[in-house]
């Protein structure tokens, strides 16, 4: 990263395409920086792209082919995807004679909020997993794009939409398009997220693969814990389902009726056959658990444990 934009910490002045802003605020992030900035001048005469609070990512020097990669694949995808459950991109910008993705002020994210406040409401984790899916649903019927890193920490509360929260899912750098010619994917995402079908090299990829890691959310978001042993090998964990078993007795400690807990590990099975990969299932499923009540949908007990 260049030295003009290293140097920029709460405080600093800064231009954006020739605006100038003030930093209030800095997040760091595995391939850059987000720097929430101030209009230091009132007008509106500039485009609408210069809100009066506006926030900027810049990347980490691309050393090596690959994290140019990550970079030139984020921007790619991320670009042409306008929902309202999707962070916006509201533009490409030179802050400070370096290269920013431009987006709207997140209030903060699902992760910040795990941190502040512990184990979330049911309801709330629900309607969080519902924003989310609406977004994941866009991206995959309108560019069979698959986000491949979806945890608490890429879903961002972007504000008040009609009285609610809008919760947005973001960083769009490990995502993919759908390749028939293309099997297991290890690269990227957040291990204890992952698929497992994503270790597996002839495994077909699939919207599934985002729909586990909601499941995989809504536990860490409604427990505080995962289904496994962040300390072991992850990946075998993945693959040989053993953390079913481990699921199941993390949603037995919550107030969620068996069937509702039966529909969690619809959303986490092992087996991306038996998985709910249709949206309009994993909508219906979110319902249900709200609703913690009998599950009116046709698996049996033998199907989950198959």
């Amino acid at each position: 990263m260049s030295s003009e934009v290293e140097n920029l910490v709460v405080g600093s002045s800064a231009m954006v395409d020739g605006i100038g802003y003030r930093v209030v605020g800095v997040k760091h992030g595995g391939m850059g920086v987000v720097r929430l900035l101030k209009r230091t001048v009132a007008g509106d005469l500039e485009p609408v792209v210069y809100k009066a609070l506006l926030a900027a990512k810049t990347f980490n020097d691309a050393d090596d082919i690959e994290t140019r990669k990550l970079v030139t694949n984020e921007l790619k995808h991320w670009l042409p995807l306008k929902h309202q459950n999707v962070v916006e991109l509201l533009a490409l910008g030179d802050l400070n004679f370096q290269l920013a993705a431009l987006m709207p002020v997140a209030q903060t994210s699902i992760e910040e909020l795990r941190v502040e406040r512990g184990v979330m409401p049911v309801a709330s984790v629900v309607e969080v997993l519902r924003q989310a899916a609406c977004g994941l649903e866009y991206a995959w019927s309108t560019r069979h794009l698959l986000h491949l890193d979806v945890k608490p920490a890429n879903l961002l509360v972007m504000g008040e939409d009609g009285g609610r929260r809008n919760v947005c899912v973001s960083d769009w750098g490990m995502s993919a398009v759908r390749s028939a010619s293309h099997g297991g994917s290890k690269q990227g995402g957040t291990l204890p997220y992952m698929a497992p079908e994503r270790f597996v090299s002839e495994a077909q990829q699939s919207c599934s693969w985002d729909v586990f890691s909601l499941g995989i959310t809504f536990l860490r978001l409604t427990t505080n814990e995962f289904p496994l042993d962040v300390n072991a090998n992850i990946p075998n964990q993945l693959v040989s389902g053993a953390y079913l078993g481990r699921a199941a007795s993390l949603l037995g400690r919550t107030n969620l009726h068996t069937h509702a807990q039966r529909a969690v590990l619809f959303l986490i099975h092992p087996n991306p056959q038996q998985r709910i990969s249709n949206y309009g299932d994993v909508y219906d499923a979110l319902d249900e658990i709200g609703r913690n009540r009998r599950w009116t949908f046709p698996w049996t007990r033998k199907q989950l444990w198959a």
